[in-house]
């Protein structure tokens, strides 16, 4: 059997109407088994247009409820569970094609090896968060595609089909419960099956905002109506399967003027997605529109950062990134909801940027059991700090000792398209993946990520970058959470993890992915959330001034608090 095994969705529509009609039983309460995603349709790639077609547009309603005035819909039967392979518009010839290519690698002394020494940051507060055993559809659901966001007081951290909210000492104060129970206030499809969440704070408006597919035709968006996630809840459930399209793997922005999800669509062809959510609307609790433009696969729209420091967005277009292995597509969406601008702002060679040559993912082994399928070569994450968009995917690459699993990582210039800098981080022999990135006021940038080796089982790990190091260049490497065992059934071990920033501009955070020690033989993944400071970039700035930081211990004459 190949290392990794993938299937092209190709059943007709009407097979996905049938499947779809069943519906998941209701989280940790449920019975009977769960599956890793429905069935979708899929096809050949369609090229990206650009310019400004007549949009698509779609109205969604408001619901509000309080967190005490959610309930868990009733038990219903649950559809068969899945086979854990991926959902991807490649045949699995081409699939089987890449994998053999990526063994085939050659060395590289472009790749940083650089993995130990003293690093510029530190962990700060962590805690356990939730695992399978929790949520879930009673501990038989994969992956667990854990996603955060984080607020002044809160952290709210949601995996595939559950949710849970912290304060920032790591106290829960909700959950952790089911997202058809968090949704339960909207009918049909975010009650029925709820899944590959999304979790985001808005810097510039206050707002938390949770969202899940809703069985590939609807997207469930909530918008917390202010900073403290444990008042109330406004509930939006938007139509997304345009021409009967099975909507899938959605990815949620922010800027000034909207709400932003990309997502890949399978129907009779296959294409990405944007859509554009009016959060004025939806933050005033009012009738909101949608907005629909094609894009490359994988579209992931830009999450904006900046308000501490005075550098979010205030006016023109949002960005996002689409595409797959080293070869990207940025485009520009200005005034979605009037002069509807989208545009091609140009094509990203990551390979021509840092020089080496990446392939295809390969399946990661661990201690104790079988290798953790790789998934995919998608993009995972797009995030803006001070001008810049940012960011990191896992590839192979072949550090010297044979194709590993590795970090790539840029930094875009929205402008231009152009790289400004990139870099591809591993070491012989230690396999990387799901990584995701954020980047903090002054410029340090942060990759948390999952690791594992023949000798080591799969836990959480993070490399990092103050704004003074060398381009295209990590830190060394730092253990967040070491694994506690072998992680069972890995062919569906994840899709994405979360790394973001708290609305100070200086605080790191992330959720990974570990394996867990939960007793018996079943799925066992955990998460796990740590936040992370930068030396020179601390919340409440330098403890002393007047040359501390140089050394003149002469110029010690204030303190900070």
């Amino acid at each position: 059997m190949h290392p990794q095994t993938f299937r092209n969705r190709s059943a007709p529509f009407i097979q996905l109407l049938a499947l779809t009609a069943l519906v998941v039983s209701a989280g940790c309460a449920g019975q009977g088994q769960a599956p890793i995603e429905p069935s979708k349709p899929a096809g050949r790639a369609l090229t990206a247009r650009t310019g400004p077609p007549a949009p698509e547009r779609g109205i969604a309603y408001p619901v509000y409820r309080t967190l005490d005035q959610l309930t868990a819909p009733a038990l219903v039967p649950a559809p068969p569970e899945g086979d854990g392979r991926i959902d991807s518009p490649r045949t699995e010839r081409e699939i089987e094609e890449l994998t053999r290519q990526a063994y085939l690698l050659p060395p590289s002394d472009a790749i940083q090896r650089q993995t130990r020494g003293s690093v510029d940051f530190a962990l700060g507060t962590s805690f356990d968060s939730i695992d399978v055993s929790e949520c879930c559809a009673s501990g038989t659901l994969n992956p667990p595609d854990p996603d955060l966001a984080v607020g002044p007081e809160h952290v709210i951290a949601t995996v595939n089909a559950g949710l849970e909210i912290y304060t920032l000492d790591g106290t829960s104060v909700f959950g952790p419960t089911p997202l058809i129970t968090f949704f339960s206030g909207l009918p049909g499809n975010c009650t029925s099956f709820s899944f590959d969440p999304n979790a985001l704070y808005d810097e510039e408006a206050g707002r938390f905002i949770v969202a899940a597919d809703g069985n590939g035709a609807s997207y469930c968006v909530a918008v917390s109506t202010t900073s403290d996630p444990l008042d109330g809840w406004l509930f939006y459930d938007f139509a997304v399967n345009v021409d009967n399209a099975f909507f899938d793997y959605p990815h949620i922005g922010v800027s000034h003027d909207a709400i932003y999800v990309g997502a890949n669509m399978f129907g009779n062809t296959f294409t990405g997605r944007v859509f554009a959510l009016d959060k004025d609307a939806m933050y005033a609790g009012n009738p909101a529109s949608s907005v629909t433009q094609t894009t490359a696969a994988t579209p992931q729209p830009l999450k904006a950062h900046g308000a501490s420091n005075g550098t979010f967005p205030t006016s023109g277009p949002q960005y996002i990134l689409g595409g797959e292995g080293t070869d990207f597509n940025l485009y520009s969406w200005d005034d979605p909801f009037g002069a509807n601008d989208f545009t091609l702002v140009g094509a990203i060679d990551l390979a021509a940027a840092h020089g080496v040559s990446v392939g295809f993912p390969i399946s990661s082994p661990q201690m104790g059991g079988d290798n953790v399928t790789g998934n995919d070569d998608r993009g995972l994450d797009f995030e803006l700090r001070n001008g810049s968009g940012w960011m990191a995917m896992h590839v192979s690459c072949n550090p010297g000792g044979g194709t590993v699993n590795c970090i790539q990582w840029a930094e875009i210039d929205l402008d231009t398209a152009g790289v400004t800098q990139a870099g591809v981080f591993g070491t012989d022999g230690e396999y990387r993946y799901f990584p995701d990135i954020a980047v903090n006021d002054c410029g340090d940038a942060l990759i948390g990520y999952t690791k594992s080796s023949a000798g080591s089982f799969p836990g959480v790990y993070a490399a990092g970058r103050s704004a003074a190091d060398p381009a295209g260049t990590l830190q060394g490497e730092i253990e967040v959470k070491a694994g506690d065992t072998t992680a069972n059934e890995p062919d569906r071990w994840g899709d994405y993890t979360s790394m973001s920033v708290s609305p100070d501009g200086k605080t790191l955070w992330y959720q990974g992915e570990y394996a867990k020690n939960l007793g018996g033989g079943g799925r066992n993944w955990g998460t796990y959330i740590a936040s992370v400071t930068f030396n020179g970039c601390l919340p409440n700035g330098p403890m002393f001034e007047d040359g501390f930081e140089s050394g003149d211990v002469a110029s010690w004459d204030s303190f900070v608090p």
